[in-house]
């Protein structure tokens, strides 16, 4: 006799839509969906716009597991000056002053810099920063009491 085993997802979604909604003295429209399939990971997506700044999240994630936290997804600015953030898996553990692995990367017109971050990072500070084909590594300042 075979058995069959099902697994239940749960899929939870919730849409926002903000209308003139003020943040630091400037009205802000536009929506936001946050949803979760297993309630340790979610996802949004926005579109907000507010004077003459729009902000497009796509995709960003953000997962917890046990004692820890992972980034992922992008976020683009645009208006004056339009930029890009993207979070490559960026990996952060309970009571570090820093996260231990992934990459952060800041698109501005054609220049990108990136921010890696490694296993030693959260107790050394050191982290590496890449400028077009050039990569340096730099020491973060301390901050707070991590731990």
């Amino acid at each position: 006799m075979r058995r069959l085993s099902c697994v239940l997802l749960v899929l939870a979604a919730c849409a926002l839509t903000f209308t003139n909604v003020t943040l630091g003295g400037t009205p802000l429209s536009g929506t936001a969906t946050f949803s979760t399939t297993d309630t340790t990971s979610f996802t949004l997506d926005a579109n907000l716009t507010g004077s003459t700044t729009t902000f497009v999240v796509t995709g960003f994630s953000v997962a917890g597991s046990s004692g820890a936290v992972t980034f992922g997804g992008s976020v683009a600015i645009s208006g004056d000056a339009s930029t890009s953030i993207s979070f490559g898996s960026v990996l952060w553990k309970d009571g570090d002053c820093y996260p231990s692995s992934g990459a952060i990367t800041v698109q501005k017109g054609a220049i990108s810099e990136s921010i890696a971050f490694s296993a030693t990072t959260p107790t050394t500070g050191q982290v590496v920063v890449t400028v077009g084909k050039k990569s340096v590594p730099v020491s973060l300042p301390a901050y707070g009491s991590c731990g």
